[in-house]
């Protein structure tokens, strides 16, 4: 992060029988967006900010003495069903730090490529909601910790994410038409379960009753099929892909 310092140095004379100087020395750092991030007064106290994604200032941290601050150390862990392939329906990406007595801020990192680009700037929370995702697609993410001096303590590997394939509702079949000898089947009307996919084909099954069913087409981009032999009774299940 880009910081830039600014100090201020007064000098005083005091009356009195000796003649003596007093240096008020102040320094100020600003980020990048020039937001007040550290200010020291007396080379003693030290204010430190930090701000949320919203640019709301968040911790105002006092050090009586600024040679005697240690970065705080932790270990950033992920819950184990994140290792596994997630719904993709909003899902909730989170992690744990433990107890720790420092304020800390997140910066996530998260999307489709590698390395992920930055998601979400200070948190300070250790749970993200996202958007609805892709289904049965990777996406990769990290957590990197920040302290109230901005600077970085701990940040994780870039670890993968891979989300379920979610499947559309199931078909219904509409009519038989024994004149024409065809069968059609349209989509229910309720919303896809997800609604950045569309369906590609249908396979369809059918058979005579007693019978196991047999695949007598797939990959059809219609929602109909003229059967090739003659029915009088039938039983068929049509499966979208």
């Amino acid at each position: 992060m880009k910081k830039t310092t600014i100090t201020y140095c007064l000098l005083t004379s005091l009356l009195g029988l000796t003649s003596t100087v007093q240096a008020a020395i102040s320094a100020y750092s600003y980020d990048e967006n020039t937001r007040l991030t550290t200010a020291v007064q007396d080379q003693v106290s030290s204010y430190d900010y930090v701000y949320d994604s919203m640019g709301n200032q968040l911790v105002k941290y006092i050090l009586p003495d600024q040679s005697s601050y240690t970065a705080p150390e932790l270990e950033i862990t992920y819950p184990e069903e994140l290792s596994k392939p997630i719904n993709p329906d909003h899902p909730t990406l989170s992690w744990d730090i433990g107890e720790i007595a420092t304020p800390v801020v997140f910066d996530l990192y998260f999307g489709e490529e590698n390395p992920p680009k930055l998601y979400r700037k200070g948190l300070t929370v250790t749970e993200l909601k996202t958007e609805h995702l892709k289904s049965n697609t990777k996406y990769y993410w990290k957590v990197v910790a920040i302290d109230q001096h901005n600077q970085v303590i701990e940040e994780t590997k870039i670890v993968e994410l891979k989300t379920l394939n979610t499947p559309p509702n199931e078909p219904v079949l509409v009519a038989f038409d024994k004149h024409k000898n065809t069968l059609s089947w349209k989509l229910p009307e309720q919303q896809d379960p997800d609604p950045n996919d569309e369906i590609a084909a249908y396979d369809v099954y059918l058979s005579e009753i007693g019978q196991p069913l047999q695949l007598i087409a797939e990959n059809i981009a219609d929602t109909n099929i003229k059967l090739t032999k003659i029915l009088n009774q039938i039983r068929v299940i049509n499966g979208a892909l």
